[in-house]
């Protein structure tokens, strides 16, 4: 039950995001993509955020090797 809340939760907000992106042009989307990229990869590397093996989140720990 908790998963499928979770998830449905997960699912709402990657709507709205995606909704709100929609809004920017291409160049703007492009920007803010670069932009929160760079400060999760900052996060992991400052050890703010700690991706778990399953998470796509590896690739950008990955690359700061």
């Amino acid at each position: 039950m908790v998963k499928k809340v979770i998830h449905e939760h997960r699912q709402l907000i990657a709507g709205r995001i995606q909704a709100h992106m929609e809004t920017l042009s291409v160049t703007e989307q492009t920007a803010l993509t670069h932009h929160l990229q760079e400060m999760i990869r900052l996060m992991i590397k400052a050890g703010i955020i700690t991706p778990d093996d399953q998470s796509p989140l590896n690739q950008v720990r990955e690359d700061n090797k």
